[in-house]
């Protein structure tokens, strides 16, 4: 499953997104917040892409976890280009 996410808000109590195994998420604009875990789980294997990777910084998409801005349960690639992570 490839998700694609490029603007909006996301929120959820848990999680703002679970995913499972063989889930490719590109995120690249947005806000993804919980409330009292993680803005992102995801479970088992797969591949996270924040922002986009061409020389320039943007602080968008914004991540708000309550305890994990990503939190993640085996061996995931993370590419971290752009966004934050705000406490």
């Amino acid at each position: 499953v490839k998700v694609n996410i490029s603007g909006g808000t996301l929120s959820g109590v848990n999680e703002g997104i679970s995913a499972s195994s063989g889930t490719v998420l590109n995120i690249t604009g947005g806000t993804i917040k919980s409330t009292s875990k993680s803005a992102i789980y995801h479970s088992g294997t797969g591949t996270i892409t924040i922002g986009t990777k061409n020389g320039n910084v943007s602080k968008k998409p914004i991540f708000q976890g309550g305890t994990y801005g990503i939190y993640t349960t085996s061996a995931n690639t993370v590419s971290f280009y752009d966004g934050i992570f705000p406490h």
